[in-house]
Order: C-alpha cells, then sequence, then structure tokens
C-alpha cells in the first residue's frame, strides 16, 4: 500500500469540537501550511476495507494534533502496520513556537523503522536534537522518500551553520529509497565511504554542502547510486560566508569518475571549479539535460577567459566579457546548448 491510512475525524471532535473539523477542512488541500500530516485507517471495521480502496475519501490529519492527542495510543493502534508518510515542515516549527514540546515517547513511535514510507524532516535549532535523535537506528526496508533540510531562518542569516548529521542517519541500509534530498548539512559526507550504497536510488539532491566538502568526495557519493536518474547539486558560494571556503583542496584523483548511463537530467549551481571538477569527471548520456549555473566573482586568468574550461565541456566559445557576470547560466536539452549570463 502506497499511503498511509484515514483516520475518521469524528474520533477526536470530542476533543476538539471546531478546531480539528474547520482546520481540516479549509486548510488541505487549499492551504500549504498544513501539508505536514499523518494519515491513520478508518475506526469503524465495517468500512475499513473500503477505505483502503477509495485514497480519494481519505482525510489528512494534522501532525501537531496526532502527536499531542491524548487519543494518540488509540489511533496509532488502530492504524495497525500501515505505511507510514511524515511531513515536519518549516510550518511545524513555526506554528508550535509556544505549544509544549513534542513527547520523544510518541515520535519514537512515529519513527518506527518498519512502518515509514516517506518521511521529510526539517529541523531548527530549537528541534533538532529531539528530531534527529528520533530517526531509527537500524534498517528501514520500505522508506523510500527522505528530505533532511535545516531551517535557514534562524538567526536571521541565510547560512549561520550547517547541520551535523549523526553519522546513524546514513550510516544503517536504505534499501528502498528513491528520492533522498539534503540540504544544508555536514559530516559523515566527509567519509563517504563508510555510507552504504543507495541501489535503487534514483532521485538525489544535495543543497548547499558543506563547504569544506571537495568534489572527489561529490564524486565518492554519486558512485553510490548507479541507477541515478536525476541529480542536482547545488554549492552556491555567493551565499557562503568568506570564512567558511576551504583554502586548499586534496590532490586531484584521476581515475576517479562516476558513470550514470540513466541520468537524465544534471543540475549544478557553484563555483567554476566545483562545476568543471564534476562535469569532466561524470558520464552521463548525450541527451541527458544539462542547468549549470555558475556564480561568483572570477578574473581572467593568464589571459584566458576564466570559464574556458567550463565552456569546453560543455562545447562552447565566447568572445564575450562574461568575466563581469556575478552568474553565468548555461542549459542544454538534447544537443542544443544556450548560455546567458546576468550582471
Amino acid at each position: 500500500m502506497a499511503s498511509i491510512l484515514v483516520f475518521a475525524v469524528n474520533s477526536l471532535i470530542g476533543q476538539h469540537p471546531n478546531g480539528l473539523e474547520n482546520s481540516l477542512e479549509h486548510s488541505y488541500p487549499h492551504d500549504a501550511t498544513w501539508s505536514e500530516y499523518i494519515r491513520i485507517t478508518m475506526v469503524c471495521s465495517t468500512w475499513r476495507q473500503i477505505a483502503l480502496h477509495t485514497p480519494k475519501f481519505w482525510t489528512p490529519l494534522c501532525f501537531l494534533l496526532l502527536v499531542r492527542s491524548a487519543h494518540f495510543p488509540e489511533i496509532l493502534s488502530r492504524s495497525g502496520v500501515a505505511p507510514l508518510r511524515l511531513r515536519i515542515t518549516p510550518s511545524v516549527l513555526y506554528s508550535d513556537s509556544r505549544a509544549p514540546p513534542i513527547p520523544e515517547s510518541r515520535l519514537a513511535q512515529l519513527f518506527d523503522p518498519a512502518r515509514l514510507l516517506e518521511l521529510n524532516l526539517y529541523v531548527d535549532k530549537c528541534r533538532r536534537n529531539i528530531l534527529l535523535e528520533s530517526f531509527p537506528m537500524g534498517k528501514t526496508p520500505l522508506l523510500e522518500i527522505f528530505v533532511l533540510c535545516k531551517d535557514m531562518r534562524v538567526g536571521g542569516h541565510l547560512l549561520e551553520e550547517y547541520l551535523a548529521i549523526p553519522h546513524h542517519i546514513l550510516n544503517f541500509p536504505r534499501p528502498s529509497i528513491q528520492n533522498l534530498l539534503i540540504e544544508l548539512c555536514h559530516s559523515p559526507w566527509e567519509s563517504a565511504a563508510s555510507i552504504p550504497s543507495y541501489p535503487n536510488l534514483v532521485h538525489r539532491t544535495l543543497s548547499q554542502l558543506a563547504p569544506t566538502i571537495y568534489v572527489v568526495e561529490v564524486l565518492r557519493i554519486i558512485n553510490l547510486s548507479p541507477k541515478l536518474e536525476h541529480l542536482a547539486l547545488f554549492n552556491d558560494p555567493t551565499l557562503l560566508r568568506q570564512l567558511h571556503r576551504p583554502s586548499l583542496r586534496p590532490p586531484d584523483d584521476p581515475s576517479l569518475h562516476a558513470d550514470l548511463p540513466r541520468l537524465a537530467t544534471l543540475r549544478l549551481t557553484g563555483d567554476s571549479p566545483f562545476i568543471c571538477g564534476l562535469l569532466s569527471k561524470i558520464s552521463h548520456p548525450p541527451s541527458t539535460s544539462l542547468r549549470l549555473v555558475c556564480k561568483g566573482h572570477w578574473p581572467a586568468v593568464n589571459g584566458l577567459h576564466p570559464y574556458t574550461s567550463l565552456l569546453d565541456l560543455v562545447g562552447l566559445t565566447t568572445a564575450n566579457p562574461l568575466y563581469s557576470a556575478s552568474t553565468v547560466s548555461l542549459q542544454k536539452r538534447g544537443h542544443s546548448m544556450a548560455s546567458s549570463a546576468w550582471y
């Protein structure tokens, strides 16, 4: 079963006589701020089998209402062993500032490694420990979608610090993962060799990697997923503090390449060395759609165009003074390539 089942709203009406009905009725699917929910089975056993085959009638239940409900044990028991889609989004974090803390015991029950099908986990500075420590320390055989993002609004700055990922989150086998998105995180990327392969992963997005990560390490991570069809790597240098940028890079490994024969789309954002280093070592079909966004200011070197190496990789030559541009964007679909620059 590809989704979690529905819970009959009337079992909570006694506890939330108006608010729950109104919240569910008016916020989903019209209000995106209520996107976090868990779907639980119907209460009435007579209609249970009907509900299983009619997902269009399933009702979403807000995560916060569920996890703090007095009926939580009963609700979870009625859900049986149905797979769980758990979404803790920024709207949960900010709508919850004055509420009592989330019970750790209930989080542990919801982070059931045998039942998790999808996990969208956005963490802020206040709740990072409880949410990350609740992540199951073991194999998650059903988990297909995993999103882990650090909230970017803490402290009033976009990038105050990176999220340190506990080793157990990525160290256990995740054999069913097909979609993985990691944003504003570091470690254990620095020890990619210790991360298990994701053999069925087809969509990987790594956004704003820690600036201490090097191209060779990214390539080792990519090589863990040979079936990749969609790959996006974003490392915007204009968002990083100067003190965050590494001054030294490890020696290049000429033997290290990533062979991605199924790659359909490739999105790279970063400075010229980052993009060129990856693009020159990723083998992909000619039909792969490329989107390259090169950001930052770099002077010409030895009289050469500063983007010569990048343009050579994609088969372009230019006499335009792109070295003064803050962003250079290259996009390729099939065998055609277009370029543009923003100042």
